[in-house]
C-alpha cells in the first residue's frame, strides 16, 4: 500500500502542474512519470494510460473516457493529450467545461492509480464554450443557451435566431466603423507623412506636394507650379457681370493677372473665375490662382500624369469635353479660353459659363 500511495500521489502532483490548454486543437497537454508497485521509474516502455474526465463530483459516472498507448523515456517520463486519445465513451468536443467541477481519473496499466480536481478549467476549453452560449440578454430572452444552439441567422426561423441576428449584425457594423476610422486615421498619417517626405525631395513632374499635382518646374529644379486635384467649378463667368478692361493682359503670369481681376472686380468673391479660383484653399494654402494661357498649355502636356494622380488623391480628371478659363484677358468682353480636347486656345465670351481649376505657385 505504501508503494501503491506513494505511486498514486506523484503522479497527480505532475499531472496538476503540467497541463496547459492547447488553442488551436483545444487538446490538453498531460505529462506524468510511471512507477512500478516498488515505487522504481517505468523506463523505456510502452504503458497504457487510461483518462477519465467527471464533472460534479469525482465519484460521478465519467462523461469521457480515453486510452492511450505511450513510451517513457529513461527516467519514466511520458506525454500525451488529452482528448486526443481513442475515445471508449463520451464526446471530448461537447464537454461542458467550467459549468460544474471537474476531475481527472487515471488509470496506468489498467489499475486506477487516482482522481483529483481540476482546479483550473482550461482556458480555451472554457472560453469556446461560453461564446457557444451566446447568453446576452436580447438573446436569452428567447431560450437561448448551450444546450439549444443557434440554428440559423442567415435566414431566422425562430425568434431566437432573430434575435442574435439583430445583435451579430450590429456588432459587424460596429467593428466596421471602428475599422474605418482607424483607417482614416492611418491614411491622414501617412498623407502627413508623404506631404513631409516631398518637402524635402526635389520635385518632379506629376509628384503630388504642395496642395497638388507638379506639372511644370523652373531651371532651379526647386520651384514649379501645381495644379489643384479637382475643378472649382463646372461652369461660371469670367466676370462679375461687367464687362470692362481689367489688364490682366499676360500670356505668362496668371497669378498677376488673378491679382489684376480681383483689383477690378472687387475682393475674392466666388461667382467669378478668378475669384473662385483664389478663394480655393485646397491642401490649406490660400495663394491659389486661374491660370495664364501658356500655364494652361503645360498642364496640357502633362494631363495624362495630372488627370492619374488627380484620381489617386481622390480628385478628378482635367474634361476634354468642355473649355477652361484662362486668366488672360483679350478685350472687355472677352478672354482666352483652353480646350483639353484640341489643345489649343480660343477667344471666349467673359460672360459665358467655363470650367475653372486653379493652380500655384511654389
Amino acid at each position: 500500500m505504501r508503494t501503491f500511495l506513494q505511486t498514486f500521489v506523484f503522479l497527480l502532483c505532475v499531472s496538476l502542474t503540467g497541463y496547459a490548454q492547447n488553442t488551436q486543437q483545444d487538446f490538453i497537454n498531460y505529462q506524468g512519470v510511471a512507477s512500478d508497485s516498488s515505487g522504481d521509474p517505468i523506463t523505456n516502455s510502452n504503458i497504457a494510460i487510461q483518462i477519465a474526465l467527471k464533472f460534479g463530483s469525482p465519484t460521478a459516472t465519467a462523461s469521457y473516457i480515453e486510452n492511450h498507448s505511450v513510451a517513457t523515456d529513461a527516467n519514466g517520463l511520458f506525454n500525451l493529450q488529452i482528448g486526443n486519445g481513442s475515445a471508449i465513451s463520451g464526446t471530448y468536443n461537447t464537454l461542458n467545461w467550467g459549468e460544474d467541477a471537474n476531475y481527472l481519473t487515471v488509470s496506468l496499466n489498467g489499475t486506477e492509480v487516482g482522481t483529483t480536481e481540476m482546479t483550473a478549467v482550461p482556458y480555451a476549453l472554457y472560453a469556446k464554450r461560453a461564446d457557444e452560449s451566446q447568453n446576452l440578454a436580447n438573446v436569452m430572452a428567447f431560450g437561448n443557451s448551450a444546450n439549444e444552439q443557434i440554428k440559423d441567422v442567415v435566414n431566422p426561423t425562430d425568434d431566437q435566431d432573430a434575435a442574435t441576428k439583430i445583435y451579430v449584425d450590429d456588432e459587424i457594423a460596429l467593428n466596421i466603423a471602428s475599422f474605418d476610422a482607424r483607417l482614416t486615421g492611418i491614411e491622414s498619417v501617412l498623407a502627413e507623412l508623404d506631404a513631409r517626405i516631398s518637402a524635402i525631395e526635389p520635385p518632379a513632374i506629376g509628384q503630388y506636394r504642395e496642395g497638388g499635382i507638379v506639372f511644370w518646374i523652373d531651371a532651379s529644379g526647386q520651384h514649379g507650379l501645381v495644379c489643384a486635384v479637382e475643378d472649382q467649378s463646372a461652369g461660371i463667368q469670367w466676370y462679375n457681370g461687367a464687362a470692362v478692361t481689367t489688364g490682366a493682359t499676360s500670356y505668362l503670369d496668371g497669378s498677376s493677372n488673378t491679382d489684376a481681376i480681383i483689383a477690378v472686380q472687387g475682393p475674392v468673391e466666388t461667382d467669378y473665375a478668378a475669384g473662385l479660383a483664389r478663394a480655393y484653399t485646397g491642401g490649406g494654402y490660400n495663394d491659389w490662382f486661374l491660370p495664364s494661357q501658356y500655364q494652361m498649355e503645360y498642364m496640357d502636356d502633362n494631363m495624362a500624369i495630372i488627370n492619374s494622380k488627380s484620381l489617386l488623391h481622390n480628385g478628378t480628371e482635367l474634361d476634354t469635353t468642355n473649355v477652361y478659363f484662362t486668366s488672360r484677358e483679350t478685350g472687355p468682353a472677352h478672354a482666352a479660353v483652353w480646350s483639353f480636347d484640341d489643345n489649343i486656345a480660343y477667344n471666349g465670351g467673359k460672360g459665358q459659363s467655363r470650367r475653372v481649376r486653379a493652380i500655384r505657385a511654389f
